[in-house]
């Protein structure tokens, strides 16, 4: 077999390389082609030189991928070849079952199914059962059109003769791409298989949206990809039928060229003109299947065809600020899609158009829990409902029946309907309550074995049928809310000699299953000498009569234990073993499991049930002992070990909500006594008390607290900042966290999720998905009618009426995160006016100090909407949220955070930013009254790059006030206490900014060049360095671990920070502006700077000529400057007074004055108390 490599980057490149060579059942040839450009040295004496002669090597040719292949084949021959991609894992098993279907079939390919990477899993598609393992001839896809679904090229073993064929039916001036082979092979294959076996393993999504828009809105990319689809286009007409073609093109060109309709408004004219001509070519008249497509892409495509640019531009505007959701409303007894934005658009849409179609039936349904009965009946609560249809309006009714495996015997499950308001906090659906959707059943075991149509069955899956406005729908999976109740399926009681167990997967959902026991254990015990005991009971004596063995199996450690039984004859033995020491080197938190199972004399091993379930063993069991019986998921025994156990059995709120108490079990072979810590990428909450009881000497129960306020920077009391938090062990002696996440009891799984809302600080108890690890979540405390999406839109739309309030005024200063900033000086201008107007500080949670005066209130509260609605007053320093519309009467004071060296809104290139920031700063400028400037660049800066043509008011930043006022030494003395600087100590304020393109899990990264470590060698102990990140990466941190560098990134007040600092080093942060007023020295450390000028954002100036500073580009530059810091003062002072001359020249400790004197001037609100005062 041969196979052609087109290689990636060279780490994913080996990966596929290795998974290769582990082959040992066929002879294999592999040729790596790499990039076109490419140094063919680069790649076979580099990361690949180890595996260099067990390929061979060739370049793409600059005529592309395709062209390339069509040579290598021409080279090859052998019978069967695949293509692949550098990062994909192809499966042996696959390849082994392929080549054996071949000799027997001789098909012209063979495809697997895909697994693609999703988080630390890999997802598989699977193939329909009818489908699978069958060799079709050339009518396959019209009687199955589903197949050209599978795209992917590196999941097939090709027939070399047919892969020669199928290329050679192009032409050497194809258009087509490598992707679309996979779509033309089906179309022209004689006959091929498909096994529902996995064939390969893929790391990421490899569509064309997987690109990210950079490559969507390059002109030419756009060009070929369109091209090659239109090519496509045309060889699939000549081979499938009408039906099928026009459903291949519809799906084709509304679903796979949906990603460049997306970015329509990023693009230019030229590249509409292009793009809209090509789809509404190939589109044609009578060529799309509008049901096929769901609504959003069904109105984009139908405005492409129609050549509305307006329209395209409002549908992805309006899908990036509200993602997908849309309402389904019932007009004229039929179902028509309503989204957001269709009073909106311009081309009339029919109800063909609007229909709900099933391209748009999405089926959400969870089991949330599921809790069993002494007679081992199970109680299963959950919820399931269509998106876009409201439940209650559409009269949901749900049913249930337990399907046996032929598919016909089933018998009816009572169900009850549940209203449960919780289902619309996580629906993330802005337009319909699903509160209704709620249900709960009851599985009687002894009613379902009971049936005489069930006499032979031990297996039925949960069929759920779901009826809204008289439709019914079937064919929905349903999962289970694993970060809650329902992420434990636990083991309910034997009814007599039998147990019904429950089995889930995400793609077969649930299964109730009939188990027989043959062996039943009535009493277990264990004690300190690793002695275990169990009474041992069956039902079926006959089975044992030739003297069988009980076995205990560790296949982690690779031992065995025997012990031969005697059963009486009531069919009772008793077993008594002692279980070896675990190995020395078993890791703390690694459970050590014992498979525990009876040897017949014919060699077949019987598990050993436990009469009692899940709840009772844990009631019955010793939570903090390491060694204890645990349940399979069929309720056989099995024995589990660990060095170390702790798990957390209750969460609460203490203290008048000052402190989170959490208690649980302890046990340890290494530490006597547990240190534990809540930890986030956020940082570490230690505890402010922890009681330790043993109930031997190295286990027991603890009960910690841990403080929910703190006061670090001697600044006021607040609440901690919210977000995700593990329980964690400390590990070492230094304070370090361990890895290892605590766990939570069954008992405290069963209450999950949960939220415990407070007047100040909401809490929420969840666990993980996998290993049930506790997680805390701390929130803003927002009532139970003010979470979630809906909950949130029906806010926002109960304020579309109210009439402006009196005297009233909103302040807010980026995103709710800090109340300083300019907005802080104009507060208390206002605030010491008489009488003073009631102003509210929007804060995102209680983590946020507001200044004596202002009624702090939380984003997405309902005094928050009220508050945004009606305020005459409106005063922020960035920009609202993108749902804001100012109200006529409304006065918008716009200051802006700083003097611009990164280019800003119309400046960037339209690909940085998300499609709802661009439209919502575009709109934000034309409702600001004013806008608040530095210094005359700024002003012109500013203006031009929001397209403002109000007022601009430049007289200073009200901000900087405090570098030149007459208590600044005290402020400075005062703020390196707060940070327990001692004294005599020289403060380093680093600051660098954010990157555009350092994006993780979509929130931007904490980039730093300083090496730290480096820094505190080379300058000792005279030295600390104060890290203060960007807003934007305001929920990362990142410190040494000492007292050398302190994380002042949440410190309320960054112009303290300054007045701190003896020294800046700064990269392209507009801090540079505001710290030349203190005239204190300022170095940069900007080793990117060619790629950030350049590509990431763009300068407004030449900061190598105009820099205060050296501008260097390693830690060692930077460490030298700092030792001669004098001499760099000396080298930069004349450049120094310039930078200050033309970016700070109003900074002179009277700005707020001033500004506020303007504001005055033609602003009635300001002048209304101005004159009262």
């Amino acid at each position: 077999m041969s196979i052609l490599l087109l290689a990636t980057d060279q780490t994913a490149t080996i990966s596929t390389i290795d998974s290769l060579f582990r082959s040992t059942f066929f002879e294999l040839s592999v040729t790596v082609a790499v990039p076109a450009g490419d140094d063919l040295a680069a790649w076979t004496n580099g990361k690949l030189k180890p595996v260099a002669r067990q390929v061979s090597w060739l370049r793409v040719t600059s005529d592309g991928e395709l062209s390339t292949s069509r040579d290598w084949l021409s080279t090859i021959t052998t019978p069967y070849v695949m293509i692949l991609r550098g990062g994909e894992q192809l499966n042996q098993q696959f390849i082994k079952r392929a080549i054996a279907s071949h000799k027997t079939e001789g098909w012209d390919f063979i495809a697997g199914t895909v697994a693609v990477k999703r988080g630390n899993q890999f997802v598989a598609s699977l193939w329909p059962a009818d489908t699978n393992g069958r060799v079709y001839d050339t009518d396959a896809i019209d009687q199955n059109p589903e197949f050209l679904a599978d795209t992917q090229l590196g999941n097939k073993l090709f027939s070399t003769h047919f892969m020669t064929r199928l290329l050679a039916s192009l032409s050497p001036q194809t258009l087509l791409q490598m992707r679309e082979l996979s779509e033309l092979a089906y179309a022209h294959a004689d006959s091929f298989d498909r096994l529902d076996v996995p064939a390969l393993r893929i790391p990421a999504p490899t569509g064309i949206r997987s690109l990210g828009r950079v490559w969507l809105c390059e002109q030419e990319f756009m060009q070929r990809v369109v091209g090659s689809t239109a090519e496509l286009s045309t060889a699939l007409s000549e081979k499938l039928t009408g039906a099928t073609y026009t459903a291949w093109l519809t799906r084709k060109i509304g679903m796979g060229l949906f990603p460049f309709f997306e970015v329509v408004p990023r693009v230019d004219a030229g590249y509409w003109e292009i793009l809209q001509d090509s789809v509404a070519s190939m589109a044609g008249p009578t060529n799309i299947q509008w049901t096929l497509l769901p609504i959003h892409q069904r109105l984009l495509l139908w405005s492409m065809i129609t050549n509305n640019r307006d329209d395209v531009e409002t549908i992805s505007i309006s899908r990036s600020d509200y993602s997908s959701s849309f309402a389904v409303n019932e007009i004229a007894g039929e179902l028509l899609c309503q989204p957001e934005y269709l009073e909106r658009l311009q081309i009339t849409q029919s109800d063909e158009l609007l229909r709900f179609s099933p391209a748009d039936h999405r089926v959400v349904a969870k089991l949330t829990s599921f809790s069993w009965r002494d007679d081992g009946s199970v109680d299963i609560s959950g919820y399931a409902y269509v998106k876009g249809l409201d439940p209650a309006l559409g009269s949901s009714k749900l049913s249930a029946s337990a399907v046996a495996p032929d598919g016909i015997s089933e018998q009816a499950i009572q169900i009850t309907a549940v209203r449960d308001e919780t289902i619309d906090w996580t629906a993330n659906d802005n337009w319909t309550s699903y509160a209704e959707s709620g249900f709960q059943f009851t599985v009687q075991p002894r009613e379902l074995f009971a049936n005489l149509d069930f006499a032979d069955v031990t297996r039925w899956s949960l069929k759920l049928v779901l009826t809204v406005y008289g439709q019914e729908f079937t064919d929905f999976t349903v999962l289970r809310d694993t970060v809650g109740a329902g992420g434990l399926v636990p083991i309910g009681p034997m009814v007599a000699d039998e147990r019904l167990a429950l089995e889930h997967t995400s793609a077969g959902g649930l299964t109730l299953v009939r188990v027989k026991h043959h062996l039943v254990a009535k009493q277990l015990r264990t004690g300190n000498d690793r002695n275990i005991t169990l009474d041992i009971t069956t039902t079926s004596p006959e089975l044992f009569r030739l003297k069988p063995v009980f076995v205990a199996e560790c296949t982690r450690a690779g031992k065995r234990l025997r012990q031969t039984l005697e059963f009486d004859a009531q069919g009772h033995a008793v077993v008594n073993l002692t279980l070896p020491s675990m190995p020395a080197a078993t890791r703390d938190f690694d459970p050590q499991l014992w498979d525990l199972a009876v040897r017949r004399n014919d060699g077949q091993l019987i598990p050993i049930a436990y009469a009692a379930g899940t709840y009772e063993i844990a009631r019955e069991s010793d939570p903090s002992a390491r060694l204890h019986f645990e349940q399979t998921g069929h309720g056989f025994l099995k024995m589990s070990e660990t060095k170390s156990l702790i798990l957390a059995d209750s969460v609460s709120l203490v203290d008048s909500e000052k402190a989170l108490r959490i208690t649980g079990t302890w046990s340890s072979g290494a530490s006597p006594e547990p240190q534990l810590v809540l930890h986030s990428s956020k940082g570490t909450i230690r505890p402010e008390s922890m009681e330790i009881v043993h109930t031997s000497s190295t286990s027991g129960t603890f009960v910690v607290s841990f403080p929910l306020t703190h006061d670090d920077w001697s600044t006021g009391t607040v609440y901690k900042e919210s977000g995700a938090y593990s329980l964690r062990l400390v590990a070492d002696k230094d304070g370090s966290v361990s890895s290892n996440w605590i766990g939570a009891t069954v008992t405290l799984q069963q209450t999950m999720p949960r939220r415990i809302h407070g007047q100040n600080v909401e809490i929420g108890v969840s666990r993980t998905s996998s290993t049930a690890a506790l997680v805390i979540h701390m929130r803003p405390a927002l009532r139970p009618d003010e979470i979630g999406r809906y909950n949130q839109q029906q806010l926002r739309a109960g304020q579309n009426h109210s009439s402006l309030k009196a005297n009233t005024a909103l302040f807010m200063c980026f995103g709710g995160k800090r109340a300083t900033d300019s907005p802080r000086r104009i507060f208390e201008s206002l605030h010491h006016m008489e009488p003073a107007p009631t102003i509210r500080w929007a804060v995102v949670d209680g983590s946020v100090p507001v200044p004596d005066g202002a009624i702090k209130t939380v984003i997405g509260s309902a005094e928050w909407f009220e508050a945004l609605a009606t305020s005459e007053l409106l005063v922020n320093n960035n920009n609202f949220p993108f749902y804001f519309r100012k109200r006529k009467g409304q006065t918008y004071i716009q200051t802006w955070h700083g003097t611009p060296l990164k280019r800003l809104g119309n400046d960037v290139a339209r690909t940085n930013f998300s499609l709802s920031y661009w439209n919502l700063m575009w709109r934000e400028a034309g409702y600001w009254d004013t806008l608040l400037a530095q210094n005359d660049y700024a002003a012109k800066t500013l203006a031009t790059c929001f397209g403002f043509e109000g007022r601009v008011v430049k007289q200073g930043y009200p901000r900087n006030d405090s570098l030149r006022s007459p208590e600044a030494a005290l402020i400075r003395e005062r703020t390196r206490q707060h940070l327990g600087i001692p004294h005599g100590k020289k403060v380093l304020l680093y600051t660098p900014t954010w990157r555009d393109d350092k994006r993780t899990n979509n929130d931007y990264q904490l980039v730093t060049y300083l090496d730290f470590a480096r820094v505190q060698e080379l300058l000792g102990d005279d030295y600390v360095i104060l890290l203060r990140g960007h807003h934007n990466v305001s929920g990362q941190r990142q410190t040494a671990g000492n007292n050398f560098i302190i994380d002042a990134t949440e410190y309320p007040e960054v112009n303290d920070l300054y007045l701190a600092a003896d020294i800046l080093i700064n990269d392209y942060s507009s801090v540079m502006f505001d710290f030349c007023v203190t005239r204190k020295p300022i170095i940069y450390l900007t080793p990117d700077i060619v790629q950030y000028r350049d590509s990431t954002r763009g300068f407004y100036f030449d900061l190598e000529s105009l820099a205060p500073g050296p501008l260097l580009t390693t830690t060692e530059e930077v460490i030298e400057a700092i030792v001669n810091v004098e001499s760099v003062q000396d080298r930069y002072k004349k450049r120094y007074n310039n930078f200050v001359d033309m970016f700070a020249p109003n900074c002179d400790g009277q700005a707020t004055q001033r500004t506020v004197q303007e504001l005055s001037e033609f602003l009635e609100f300001f002048s209304k108390f101005y004159k009262e005062k």
